[in-house]
C-alpha cells in the first residue's frame, strides 16, 4: 500500500513539474498589447536645404568623362609597434613590427597600396582555413585566413576600389599578443577621400 501511495505521489509531482512551466509560458507580455502611436508634430512651413544643390549641365553624349576621386588609405597602429615605410614606383609599402625590431624579426603586418595586387597566401605550403567577402569600414574586402608553412596564423586582406587603387594587407602572428595587435591594425583600415 505504501509503494502504491508513493507511486501516486511521484506521478503527481512529475505531472506538476511538466504543467508548471506550461502555465508560466502564458504570462503577460507588453509586446502583445496594442501600443499607442506617437508621431512627430509637423510644422506648416517646408524646410530648405542649408546648402543649395548645384546641378551642372550634363556633358554631350559623345564625350567620355572619367571622374577620378582622389584619396588615401588610413590605418592606425599602437605606440608599441614600429612602422617602416617605403615607396617603390606606384606601390607604397608599410611594415609594422612589435616593439623595436631586430634584423632577423619579421613584420606582423605588411600593408601595400598600389594599382593592383594578387593573393600571396595561395602559394604552396600555406593552409587556408577560411575566406570571406565583406565590407570593411565601407570598403569591399576579401579576407583569407589560415596558417603559414611554419605554422603561424595569417590573415590576408585584398581591398580594391572601383577607381583602381588597391590595398593588400598581410598579418602574420606567432603569439596571441601579436595577433591582437595585427587584427587591430587591419580593422582600422579606412579610405579617406581628398
Amino acid at each position: 500500500m505504501t509503494s502504491e501511495r508513493f507511486m501516486k505521489l511521484v506521478s503527481i509531482l512529475v505531472l506538476g513539474l511538466f504543467i508548471l512551466p506550461l502555465g508560466a509560458c502564458r504570462t503577460y507580455s507588453m509586446l502583445e498589447e496594442q501600443q499607442e502611436i506617437d508621431r512627430a508634430k509637423l510644422g506648416e512651413r517646408a524646410l530648405t536645404a542649408e546648402r543649395p544643390i548645384d546641378i551642372k549641365e550634363a556633358p554631350p553624349a559623345n564625350v567620355l568623362v572619367e571622374q577620378q576621386i582622389g584619396g588615401t588609405y588610413e590605418f592606425t597602429a599602437p605606440d608599441t609597434t614600429t612602422r617602416l615605410s617605403q615607396k617603390n614606383g606606384d606601390v607604397a609599402i608599410y611594415t609594422f613590427y612589435m616593439g623595436r625590431p631586430k634584423p632577423t624579426d619579421k613584420p606582423i603586418v605588411t600593408i601595400s597600396v598600389g594599382p593592383k595586387f594578387a593573393r600571396t597566401t595561395d602559394a604552396a605550403g600555406y593552409r587556408q582555413v577560411g575566406s570571406r567577402t565583406y565590407l570593411l569600414n565601407g570598403l569591399p574586402a576579401q579576407e583569407y585566413t589560415g596558417y603559414t608553412p611554419t605554422g603561424e596564423a595569417f590573415a590576408e586582406l585584398l581591398i580594391t576600389r572601383a577607381e583602381g587603387d588597391a590595398l593588400h594587407a598581410l598579418a602574420v602572428a606567432k603569439t596571441a599578443e601579436e595577433r591582437k595587435v595585427a587584427l587591430d591594425i587591419l580593422a582600422s583600415i579606412k579610405w579617406q577621400a581628398r
